[in-house]
């Protein structure tokens, strides 16, 4: 009879304890979209001031792609907060476009078996996003 009591409380502080973390989560994403929201403002005001007057192209490529990844990164955060489901192609199109944005302008600097590592991984991740999407016509 104690042994039901016990697991009846402790059902309910599991239950209340996982209630208040999915609100703290909830309030820790709110916050980081609102930070990307902010950071996309950030840079945008910096690409259309700095980097165009000086009319640098690596510059503008390098800032375009990362406004790419945050907005990206904003969109996997709402449909978090919608769906309660993290979308497995957004997030390997972040990873891509942040190897790309990396690699792009040193790509002649950087030793033969480090570009066949990263065109390895490339490829890692557009096997993952068709697998993914594969299967995502599946569930649909």
């Amino acid at each position: 009879m104690e042994d039901s009591k016990n697991n009846k409380f402790l059902d309910k502080l599991i239950d209340k304890s996982l209630f208040i973390f999915h609100h703290i989560f909830n309030f820790v994403i709110i916050i980081l979209t609102i930070a990307i929201i902010g950071a996309i403002g950030i840079k945008l005001y910096s690409l259309f001031t700095k980097s165009i007057a000086v009319a640098n192209v690596r510059f503008i490529i390098d800032d375009v792609l990362f406004v790419l990844i945050l907005v990206e990164l904003f969109i996997i955060l709402t449909i978090y907060l919608k769906k309660r489901s993290i979308n497995v192609q957004r997030v390997v199109e972040v990873g891509m476009i942040s190897i790309i944005r990396e690699v792009i302008f040193v790509i002649f600097e950087v030793e033969p078996l480090k570009i066949l590592s990263i065109s390895g991984l490339l490829l890692v991740f557009g096997v993952i996003f068709f697998i993914e999407q594969w299967f995502s016509k599946d569930r649909d």
